[in-house]
């Protein structure tokens, strides 16, 4: 894939900078102390009420995406399962509800590959002509891959995967969203999973997909999660100036030993996999920081915000860059042939 030349967008360096400092200092300290590294997702939705609220979640035929999907349905809430294998994603469907069998929620099952921007289009129109709304989109699926290959669109698979497909997926729902966020008078919510990894890139605007330099597939990994972060930022900014009431914050999730590290047969891998044994997460303490995200009343009118352990931290000072994020979410628009709505 060629890398695209970036257009100059309308609002000027100043502005956007501007506007980025504005969201900081609206920002007001967040009650999640009584959240910490062990705090479980069920423990974060205790004595909530989700009836009526519609979820989608990617990824969530396995690991964290499955357990944010059980305690969202736990809660009473619809979820729009969605995952490249519908058979995985039947198996975790009989899954939840054997444990939940007198839930008050819904679950779906919809196919979505998001290394295909066809699938993504697909999906989006199917979204629209089957639900009647959505409240928060919670971006969640995510692939490490071993060795260097691309999406049918010509992506970079870390890039295409955790990041383009996000992208574009977002966009194409923000229209059912902001309607949404009208009809019941709620705040719309879209929900970036990241990872402390992306503190091992930057974006490479003149060789994002790795056409003429050497393959790491670790600061490939750094360089997707780093861009969630940027999106996040960039469409709170964006959402924020159309007066939109949608926000947008990111999360790392934990050291959690899920099937992301299926392809991960490298020595330096399954080392540091052993050193970080003891830090590791369960699979619902993973799942915490994103439900916290979606569903707290703490987080009314807060967004571009980066998350640990329920709680906001610093991302690296790569991902605080907010001229860099406009870049980078005016080449995603571009190469994805998707627009912002607004």
């Amino acid at each position: 894939m060629e890398e695209t030349v970036l257009f100059p967008r309308k609002e000027s360096t100043a502005q956007i900078r501007k506007q980025h400092s504005q969201t900081l200092k609206c920002t007001m300290v967040i009650n999640s102390h009584r959240f910490n590294s062990s705090t479980t997702a069920d423990q974060v939705l205790e004595g909530k009420d989700l009836t009526g609220n519609y979820f989608v979640v990617t990824g969530s035929s396995g690991g964290i995406g499955e357990d944010t999907a059980r305690t969202l349905f736990n809660h009473g809430a619809t979820v729009v399962m969605a995952s490249r294998s519908m058979e995985k994603l039947k198996e975790a469907e009989r899954r939840i509800k054997n444990q939940h069998p007198n839930s008050r929620g819904q679950l779906y099952l919809e196919k979505l590959d998001l290394a295909s921007l066809k699938s993504i289009d697909d999906f989006s129109k199917r979204y629209h002509e089957r639900y009647p709304k959505l409240n928060v989109l919670i971006n969640n699926a995510g692939q490490l891959v071993p060795s260097l290959s691309y999406t049918e669109d010509g992506f970079e698979t870390h890039m295409g995967v955790n990041y383009m497909g996000h992208f574009a997926l977002t966009l194409k729902l923000l229209d059912i969203m902001k309607t949404t966020s009208e009809r019941d008078n709620k705040e719309g919510r879209v929900i970036n999973v990241s990872s402390m990894g992306h503190r091992l890139s930057h974006i490479h605007f003149d060789d994002m997909h790795y056409k003429n330099r050497s393959y790491s597939k670790w600061r490939a990994y750094g360089q997707s999660k780093v861009a969630n972060i940027l999106f996040t930022k960039e469409l709170n900014r964006r959402l924020r100036e159309s007066n939109v009431n949608i926000t947008s914050n990111s999360l790392h999730p934990g050291n959690i030993k899920t099937d992301i590290l299926r392809n991960s047969t490298d020595w330096i891998t399954k080392v540091a996999i052993s050193l970080l044994t003891l830090t590791f997460k369960n699979i619902a303490q993973g799942a915490a920081t994103q439900v916290y995200l979606a569903t707290s009343d703490d987080l009314n009118g807060k967004g571009g915000l980066y998350f640990d352990n329920c709680k906001e931290k610093n991302p690296s000072h790569h991902a605080r860059d907010a001229i860099v994020a406009a870049e980078l979410f005016t080449l995603s628009e571009e190469v994805t042939n998707t627009k912002y709505p607004f």
